[in-house]
């Protein structure tokens, strides 16, 4: 797979193309991003320096639970966003990955289910 530019636009064509694939296909692709969010997300996409200290920097745990979110969004095909701001051009800011998701899992007794919604990762500058 090519490298897609860690944008909005990027994540939509990334996403595009890993959707694509066949069933199979993409449980690997999400259980690699399960077992290395951040070997993925530098696999996967163009990052500066600065990024790659950024997602180097970041915790396990919020790497395990962006992890895991994103393995559970491949797995259902569910839109992933990425909501990212030009960094400001003074020093002394401090920067904010979140995640929010609409995402919603409905079941009922026959074990039909309905999987729905999208995550988004927000990038902000305080």
């Amino acid at each position: 797979m090519q490298l897609f530019p860690f944008s909005g636009v990027g994540v939509e064509d990334m996403l595009s193309q890993l959707y694509a694939l066949p069933d199979a296909a993409l449980f690997i692709e999400a259980e690699t991003i399960k077992l290395g969010f951040k070997q993925w997300i530098n696999d996967h996409f163009v990052l500066t320096e600065n990024q790659i200290r950024f997602l180097t920097s970041m915790s396990h745990d919020v790497s395990r639970s962006y992890a895991e979110q994103c393995s559970f969004c491949f797995l259902h095909r569910l839109d992933i966003k990425l909501i990212s701001p030009v960094p400001p051009q003074v020093p002394g800011y401090a920067k904010w990955i979140a995640s929010g998701s609409t995402i919603s899992v409905k079941t009922d007794g026959t074990g039909e289910s309905a999987i729905s919604g999208t995550l988004t990762f927000t990038v902000s500058y305080q």
